[in-house]
């Protein structure tokens, strides 16, 4: 009787061991998030933002990274809320040092059970940009993240 119930416990220790992996490892930001990333900071164009987190309609918002390549822009965002949907903006906007401002041209996100990342493409961009700013205002809500391209992209 007593070592049927210590099976028991192993295994309902190992269950939920293995449940709780599973929520877990995703969240967890070892890994890169894609290729792109990888390349770009190979090759010097991935710049980390170091910004605070922002609040937008309520929900913690910062911009993670960005890669700027000359002839394309992407910008990485994250949010870190519990089972919060939407967590990223449906839009951004980026405004060049010479007072230029892009609309995305595609967009994509993944959602996590404490995370969601995304990323907005932009494509064309002008040559030469020493600084952006990645912004948004809606129904009063607002938020704005400067980016610098000087001094060389991030080699992490």
């Amino acid at each position: 009787m007593r070592k049927s119930l210590r099976r028991i416990e192993w295994t309902l220790l190992v269950i939920i061991g293995g449940i709780a992996l599973m929520f877990v490892i995703p969240s967890l930001d070892l890994f890169d998030r894609d290729q792109a990333v990888s390349e770009a900071k190979k090759a010097g164009h991935y710049y980390k933002v170091n910004a605070d987190t922002q609040t937008y309609f309520g929900k913690k918002l910062r911009v993670d990274g960005v890669i700027y390549d000359e002839d394309k822009l992407v910008v990485y965002l994250s949010s870190k809320d519990l089972f919060v949907v939407p967590s990223l903006p449906n839009s951004i906007q980026v405004k060049t040092d010479s007072g230029l401002v892009l609309d995305y041209n595609s967009s994509s996100g993944s959602m996590r059970l404490f995370k969601a990342r995304g990323d907005f493409i932009f494509d064309p961009v002008p040559e030469d940009m020493k600084s952006i700013t990645v912004f948004n205002e809606a129904y009063g809500h607002s938020f704005s993240f400067p980016v610098s391209f000087e001094g060389g992209g991030d080699g992490e």
